[in-house]
């Protein structure tokens, strides 16, 4: 743990933080305090943590924390930054690892085409809202490189069940064209 100052430029998890500590000195509140408001209602190390970039916040404590400073989607909007930034969550690679060694896969979408259907513009639009065009870049490439596994010599057995009702029948072409 070091005790380093934290740079708000450096990321928007660090911009959280620093912001974080600065309403709550301003307001001469403790942590205890602060984690103690109704519409917070965390432990006070958990502040610490978050002040410090030891924990990432949550979009529960983000909301309490714009109720408590009674700030209108302050610490929401820097939570929506910090998940673009950080991209997949840890548990997608795990997943992507089991994906690339299975026999079988069946997926159940409801509103979207699985990433292994989706074509590279499909990807693109699902993945493009609020990012930068060089994540947006990155995070296709990761998906379409999840494609090689259904053509290797012996591919999964993929089973996917789409909602006809709620896909547009653009796309169901568009997985025709995968297919």
């Amino acid at each position: 743990m070091s005790n380093e100052p934290i740079d708000p430029k450096s990321s928007a998890r660090a911009f959280y933080a620093v912001q974080l500590k600065r309403l709550r000195a301003e307001r001469k509140l403790t942590q205890g305090e602060l984690g103690g408001h109704p519409a917070v209602m965390v432990s006070d190390k958990l502040i610490g943590h978050v002040e410090n970039c030891y924990r990432p916040p949550t979009r529960r404590l983000s909301k309490g924390l714009d109720k408590a400073f009674d700030i209108r989607e302050f610490f929401e909007g820097l939570y929506a930054a910090i998940k673009r930034e950080s991209g997949p969550a840890p548990s997608f690679w795990e997943y992507e690892e089991y994906e690339g060694i299975a026999s079988s896969i069946k997926t159940y979408q409801n509103f979207l085409i699985p990433g292994l259907l989706q074509t590279e513009e499909h990807m693109r639009t699902v993945v493009s809202a609020g990012q930068r065009p060089d994540a947006v870049d990155q995070l296709v490439a990761t998906r379409m490189a999840r494609q090689e596994i259904l053509r290797r010599d012996d591919p999964p057995w993929l089973v996917a069940l789409l909602d006809a009702s709620r896909v547009s029948r653009g796309r169901l072409d568009a997985v025709d064209r995968c297919l």
